[in-house]
């Protein structure tokens, strides 16, 4: 599992955490998850960057599964629940879409 940090002007409007802190939780969380779904895939890659267009405006936390091996995690970095809600969150996302990933290990064509 690799958890990439894009590269993003975002990073430096974080002031509750930084980018490390975020890529910590991440990996945290996966790591977490993965104990969980053991037949996630070896080869998956996380994605992150702050302020992607499929922020969720509740909770300031979106993702995506694309396939497999492939998942993007994006957030806005004004944290509007304040940061423990952003962990909480965070944590969510990175299980819901590890699900996402794990069920299109088995059923790659079906809708997500």
């Amino acid at each position: 599992m690799k958890i990439i940090l894009l590269e993003s002007a975002g990073w430096r409007r974080l002031i509750d955490i930084d980018r490390g802190g975020v890529g910590r939780l991440i990996n945290d969380f996966a790591q977490e998850a993965k104990a969980l779904m053991p037949d996630l895939s070896g080869e998956l890659n996380i994605i992150v960057k702050p302020d992607l267009p499929h922020v969720s405006e509740i909770d300031g936390v979106g993702g995506s599964t694309f396939d497999h091996e492939l998942v993007d995690v994006t957030f806005t970095t004004e944290f509007p629940g304040g940061l423990d809600m952003f962990k909480r969150y965070l944590r969510e996302t990175i299980f819901h879409e590890l699900n996402h990933a794990l069920h299109t290990k088995y059923h790659p064509r079906e809708t997500r």
